[in-house]
């Protein structure tokens, strides 16, 4: 029983991860298109990472001592059958799309810019501050994709009074 549990509970989270990626039930109309980039496999495990780790948790909770109550003799085949389906979402497609409206992850709702006062590069990553109770974004890209964002950017974001847009 307690290993059917588990089992609903990491299909049920690896739905959340599929949902963060793809949106079935987005009918948002997309906006007109300026730039994509494909995120590397690096990135894509970074946009899931908590998705992942959790999955993972659950997974390997058979092997904590007194929680041996997680474990059957089908868990191995399970925990492989979890890892491949992991690891298997690593290598689906994911693109970061930019519009003049805003951005978005795959086929999620856009973000629009106005919900936006700036915008930061780091080390391999872009940070979007949000405008005052907005959360603010980060989007992980390379150093090439950086580079290709720098010329897009600045037409889109909505900037403030003094604001600064330096690596760091």
């Amino acid at each position: 029983m307690v290993s059917m549990l588990v089992l609903v509970a990491v299909i049920v989270i690896l739905g959340l991860m599929v949902l963060r990626i793809h949106s079935p039930f987005n009918d948002e109309i997309r906006g007109t298109p300026v730039h994509y980039t494909a995120l590397t496999i690096g990135q894509k495990m970074l946009v899931s990472r908590w998705y992942i780790l959790a999955v993972l948790a659950i997974n390997s909770a058979g092997i904590i001592p007194g929680m041996e109550a997680f474990r059957t003799n089908t868990d191995a085949v399970r925990e492989m059958l979890v890892m491949v389906v992991v690891l298997g979402s690593l290598f689906v497609p994911l693109r970061y799309h930019f519009f003049k409206e805003g951005f978005a992850l795959g086929g999620n709702r856009i973000k629009h810019w106005e919900r936006y006062s700036d915008y930061r590069f780091a080390n391999g990553k872009i940070m979007f501050v949000g405008k005052e109770g907005v959360r603010s974004e980060v989007i992980y890209v390379n150093d090439v994709q950086q580079k290709a964002l720098r010329s897009v950017l600045p037409s889109l974001v909505g900037r403030d009074e003094g604001s600064s847009n330096t690596a760091g």
